[in-house]
């Protein structure tokens, strides 16, 4: 798993939600209107973040993630975080990760958060590990914004869009349909909370639950 070393993570601890005033201000303020907001995500290089995942159903904790923005290129939307180990564009979208590379973002994250946006997310993705290591999948999912409502994680509470993906990745080992759910709150560059299930047939293959245990963020685009 992606890690950093004890001295570049500076010990940042659960709980800690060290957000750029702006942001703060932005959740505050009408926190419950569901208008339109610019999903405002500005990386840094020095940005940490530790998340934790757990198993859905049993509520198991697997271990937590941490993650530190190394390079940030404006210019060919880049961003690094653990020195390339995991790659997202300046949204907060993945490209690149340990486990598969996409074609393109994984277009999760839009520029705006509006309740009852609504939009398809085309892309493939090629595995890196595993018996399907070098194989590829099509990706097809139907995504919309349901609500923004209140979210309790470790971090604290927020006020977050809730994102819901569902449709099916395909590939030589058949159909798989997967569920996503993501929480994202505006000017915040990572979901506070994730829940990602994949089924084949009728077996749940994965349930997965990632949620925000502490950030550091020195910038956001709230404008």
């Amino acid at each position: 798993k992606p890690q950093v070393s004890a001295s570049e993570d500076e010990a940042i601890s659960a709980g800690e939600a060290n957000l750029p005033q702006a942001v703060r201000a932005a959740v505050t303020v009408n926190p419950y209107s569901a208008g339109r907001f610019p999903l405002g995500r500005k990386f840094s290089v020095g940005d940490r973040v530790v998340m934790r995942e757990s198993d859905l159903l049993t509520g198991i904790v697997e271990g937590e993630k941490r993650f530190r923005v190394t390079r940030v290129d404006e210019d060919n939307d880049r961003v690094e975080l653990n020195h390339g180990k995991l790659v997202l564009d300046l949204m907060g979208n993945t490209i690149d990760s340990p486990q598969a590379s996409s074609s393109m973002p994984q277009q999760f994250f839009p520029a705006e958060l509006q309740v009852g946006q609504h939009w398809t997310l085309l892309y493939s993705v090629t595995f890196k590990k595993g018996p399907f290591a070098g194989k590829t999948n099509q990706v097809e999912l139907d995504a919309r914004i349901r609500t923004r409502e209140t979210i309790r994680v470790p971090a604290g509470e927020f006020q977050a869009f809730r994102i819901e993906a569902t449709g099916w990745s395909a590939g030589e080992r058949g159909s798989t349909r997967i569920e996503f759910k993501l929480w994202a709150v505006p000017g915040i560059n990572f979901p506070i909370r994730a829940e990602r299930i994949k089924r084949r047939g009728n077996r749940m293959i994965e349930t997965r639950l990632t949620e925000l245990v502490a950030i550091r963020q020195a910038a956001a685009s709230l404008d």
